[in-house]
């Protein structure tokens, strides 16, 4: 088992695999929905398993409404090497070679050798006390019926709506039950040892509450009836679980804690009732302290890209889950991690990177909420869940994005005395929040989903272009220093121009608003973040230059209306393609309009390009690096890849958590 699982054990959630990815993806599919999970897999990546209510029904090819946990299990691990498995439809496939999922849970008979129709039992695990932190167990409850009996069409107990299987991570030794103490009602004449397991789980969610009510599958259609009340994800806890080993070393019988009772006993193997349980036995609290935690005292989440996760949250029947201790949270990668409220924990969030939704005023505890230098990281929440907490480091490229409060013409923002206050119009509310290098420029603009994004302007600090040396931030350039080409060649500056303007005041403020590229608009790694560029100012694809503002799409590439702006422009000796955030984008080329810029002889209102000199335009022609297009095959070409790479954008998906050292 690898450390890094290990540490994963230890630290608290676990996911699916997604496709093509080094990633996990934890998935849950609503009410309704007739798609279904995707767990495609490749040989040379880690093999997983899913645990959610009914998965008997269809196994990885499930629709069910819960997925309670996930957890990973290293592909050639001994304990899931149980051979081909016959899968709903006749379809074949090796458990630990499988590129698709199962479409019949007689996986899970196999780790249970009582289990109707189960033959191997949890054959790879001989000896119970060899577990370790970051293995993998299984169990399951109620009993195994076959759909394709002849009776299955009209009687519910051949249809498989009372079994279901459940899996956990070991985080600490398995200790040895003395007899004396394991012995109780419904307990298998067969077990000759019982081991008390710590693990992490799901939540208090009931495992199996006979209220899921499925149909079997219609040809490649996949199909349920509503539950009422609805099954809810989220969630998690640690405890002990109890297994009942059998001189095989099968898993035959567990049961939470002392006195609770043995499944799958004989009475829920009669075929006519089905075991009805919850974990109740879990504690609901994550406390972060100890050997879960970084040297820096933090809880490490990997954040992966395309994933989405609630690390606590509120399950079924129970109240939400909450997370305490002195610890902090460092949330790294580009996933999506939500914190529900009710937290309590003081050692602060740090942003590396992910998206944070924070579902209560005190979602993210009591510590500061620190956005991590250079990292593009967005925090997230409900105007009503706006966070007393302190908020640090806040740099382009990072983003607040406050749902609830419309964007629109009525929208302002203000910073005062480390206090930014953002409004609609009709309502408001405030942040304690502290911008690095002391940046004071908001921008406001749509998030997409009826809210409104924060963001400071790019220009003003933080813009990185290429240089020999590495990036460095437009600020920091000066004359003499060196910037890279597109070409590769090292050019020295020769002029840098700066001009701040006041847009609110501007007699035409849609010249003057900078236009946002999205990061991974044109590809990934292009721009590798936020990139804010003026309307005029070209960027280098198929050959040509394209102004920006020819290619707004109002989704990656928008314009965004702010009070005011900073520019920087950098001249080298001749006309050339630079790399802005890693985007191709043209140098400045004077085109009479280097007095609108600081060191100059300045106009009273900004105007670049065209607008500043009409025969701009030859000038362009004559000096230009590529030639300039407004319209055309190599313009269409680009609008068509922003297309392209709009419609494909990930949805946000969960993350993993692990301890690192």
């Amino acid at each position: 088992m690898s450390q890094s699982l290990a540490a994963f054990a230890e630290a608290v959630q676990s996911l699916i695999k997604n496709d093509g990815t080094t990633a996990y993806t934890y998935e849950t599919v609503p009410h309704g929905a007739t798609d279904q999970p995707d767990v495609s897999l490749t040989a040379a990546e880690p093999y997983v398993f899913t645990d959610c209510s009914s998965w008997v029904n269809y196994a990885l090819d499930s629709v069910a409404p819960i997925h309670q946990a996930v957890v990973a299990a290293e592909r050639e691990d001994p304990r899931f090497n149980i051979g081909t498995v016959t899968a709903y439809g006749s379809v074949s496939v090796d458990i630990n070679e499988a590129a698709e999922p199962w479409a019949r849970a007689d996986v899970l008979s196999y780790f249970f050798g009582n289990v109707a129709d189960g033959t191997d039992g949890f054959t790879g695990v001989s000896n119970f006390a060899d577990l370790q932190a970051g293995d993998i167990i299984a169990y399951s409850l109620g009993i195994y019926t076959d759909p394709s009996a002849p009776d299955a069409a009209t009687d519910p107990a051949l249809q498989s709506t009372s079994d279901t299987g459940h899996t956990a991570i070991v985080i600490g030794d398995p200790v040895a039950v003395p007899e004396d103490d394991w012995a109780g009602t419904g307990l298998s004449p067969d077990v000759v040892a019982v081991y008390a397991v710590p693990v992490i789980d799901s939540s208090t969610v009931a495992h199996f509450t006979n209220l899921s009510d499925f149909t079997e599958p219609v040809a490649d259609s996949r199909t349920y009836q509503a539950q009422t009340p609805p099954l809810q994800p989220g969630g998690l806890g640690t405890g002990t679980i109890w297994f009942g080993v059998n001189a095989a070393g099968q898993a035959i019988q567990f049961r939470f804690d002392e006195g609770d009772p043995w499944f799958p006993n004989t009475d829920s193997l009669s075929g006519e009732a089905a075991v009805s349980i919850a974990a109740a036995r879990l504690t609901s609290t994550i406390d972060l302290s100890g050997s879960m935690l970084n040297a820096d005292n933090q809880l490490v989440v990997d954040a992966f890209a395309n994933n989405a996760a609630v690390l606590n949250g509120t399950a079924y029947n129970t109240e939400a889950e909450q997370i305490t201790g002195a610890g902090g949270l460092l949330i790294e990668g580009a996933g999506y991690l939500q914190l529900q409220a009710g937290n309590s924990f003081t050692g602060g969030i740090t942003l590396d990177g992910a998206i944070l939704n924070l579902g209560g005023t005190d979602a993210a505890g009591t510590g500061t909420i620190a956005f991590a230098a250079g990292a593009q990281s967005t925090l997230q929440f409900d105007i009503a869940a706006t966070p007393a907490n302190a908020i640090t480091g806040f740099a382009p490229g990072d983003t607040l994005d406050i749902l609830g409060l419309s964007f629109g013409d009525a929208g302002s923002v203000s910073y005062q005395d480390g206090v930014l206050t953002v409004s609609d119009g009709s309502q408001s509310t405030s942040l304690t929040l502290q911008t690095a290098d002391g940046l004071s420029d908001f921008v406001l603009a749509s998030d997409g989903n009826g809210g409104t994004d924060v963001t400071v302007a790019c220009f003003v600090a933080g813009t990185r272009i290429m240089t020999p040396d590495g990036e460095r931030a437009v600020e920091d350039l000066a004359t003499g220093d060196s910037v890279l080409t597109a070409d590769g060649d090292a050019m020295p500056v020769i002029w840098i121009g700066q001009r701040r303007v006041d847009c609110a005041r501007h007699p035409r403020p849609e010249t003057v608003w900078p236009v946002r590229v999205e990061a991974h608009a044109f590809g990934q790694g292009l721009p590798a973040r936020d990139l804010y560029l003026s309307p005029d100012h070209a960027l280098f694809h198929g050959g040509v230059l394209i102004p920006v503002k020819h290619l707004l799409n109002g989704d990656t590439v928008r314009q965004e209306r702010r009070p005011a702006v900073t520019y920087f422009h950098v001249e080298l000796p001749r006309h050339a393609v630079i790399l802005a955030e890693r985007l191709p984008a043209e140098s400045y080329l004077d085109t009479d309009d280097r007095a609108a810029f600081d060191g100059a002889v300045t106009s009273l209102h900004a105007a670049w390009g065209n607008d500043a000199r009409p025969d701009a335009v030859w000038v362009r022609e004559a000096l230009g690096c590529a030639p300039l297009c407004v319209t055309g095959p190599e313009v269409e070409s680009a609008r068509r890849l922003l297309s392209r790479r709009s419609s494909q954008a990930a949805l946000p998906a969960r993350p993993a958590l692990r301890r690192r050292a």
